[in-house]
């Protein structure tokens, strides 16, 4: 999902929530509703933030 009027550094998460979590790109910001981790079954992105941890302002990477 867009998100208009959020930006950040690429990879930063700019928002936290139970519906996911906003993460900026290079134009703008998406919202994260649904993901896979590897090799897992796909989940709601807010169980994945809350399982994680992940914050705002943190920057995410391929290894998170």
């Amino acid at each position: 999902e867009l998100c208009e009027g959020l930006s950040g550094v690429p990879g930063e998460v700019v928002e936290v929530g139970k519906r996911g979590a906003v993460i900026a790109c290079k134009d703008g910001a998406v919202r994260i509703l649904r993901l896979a981790p590897e090799g897992k079954k796909e989940m709601a992105a807010g169980d994945f933030v809350n399982g994680r941890g992940i914050e705002k302002a943190e920057i995410l990477n391929k290894e998170v």
